[in-house]
């Protein structure tokens, strides 16, 4: 089976991912190993070794991958060549253990202090731009801890009494306590500046954070918004 014919029905037919930007991740990091591969004069996956193999690994090294980096290459190639094992495509996955044995340390994200925390509250209330929107967003995420994609999902029917409706991963949904005062910054919200901006813009989006032309707002813009009311040291997941 050539190599490139694998690749194809790994990311289309057998469904390795479940969210667009984990398969399109996927299907990059795929292609770039088969391209690396036919330099080689290696287009089939049967004649792939541990040769091969090793030499692919130091040309992400020297490309300057971090340790990190190319980990998560591994994985994914190790997991593509496993779909083949049990599609019977192959009788065993090239890649040995070792390869992948041990995990590099991941440095735990910096988490901002109570003062630091209502300081960025007192920030996003004096912002010049939607300053009742910025203050909502991150009572919001501050309460609920959602992720800056859920966060941007939400609608306006998410919110209830004292509780949230959250559209996660893999479109799996679920509940989350919503606190006092994020719940009072986001009524105030809707009922304000979300009021203003969709009486002068005529927008029919059900979205709770709405921009200035009354579209949802963007999963990077909020992401800028939470980073520009931390002092650029936090960010939204």
């Amino acid at each position: 089976m050539k190599l490139s014919d694998a690749i194809e029905v790994y990311i289309k037919v057998w469904g390795v991912s479940k969210t667009y930007g984990t398969k399109r991740r996927v299907k990059y990091q795929l292609l770039a190993f088969e391209r690396f591969i036919k330099l080689h004069s290696i287009t089939n996956v049967y004649s792939i070794n541990i040769s091969v193999l090793t030499l692919w690994i130091e040309g992400l090294k020297e490309k300057g991958c971090t340790p990190l980096t190319i980990y998560y290459t591994i994985q994914v190639v190790r997991h593509f060549f496993e779909r083949l094992v049990v599609e019977e495509y192959i009788d065993t996955n090239p890649i040995p253990e070792y390869f992948y044995h041990i995990r590099p340390y991941i440095p735990l994200r910096k988490v901002p202090s109570v003062d630091e925390v209502l300081e960025s509250f007192e920030s996003a209330g004096k912002s010049d731009a939607y300053p009742i929107r910025n203050r909502a967003l991150l009572e919001l995420a501050y309460s609920t801890g959602l992720r800056r994609m859920e966060l941007q999902k939400l609608n306006c029917s998410c919110v209830q009494k004292d509780e949230i409706r959250v559209i996660g991963k893999r479109g799996r949904e679920r509940i989350v306590p919503l606190g006092k005062e994020a719940k009072k910054w986001v009524d105030y919200y809707i009922n304000t500046e979300r009021a203003k901006v969709v009486t002068l813009t005529k927008s029919e989006d059900e979205a709770l954070f709405l921009s200035a032309q009354g579209n949802r707002v963007s999963a990077s813009t909020l992401h800028v918004m939470v980073r520009g009311q931390s002092r650029q040291e936090y960010s939204l997941h």
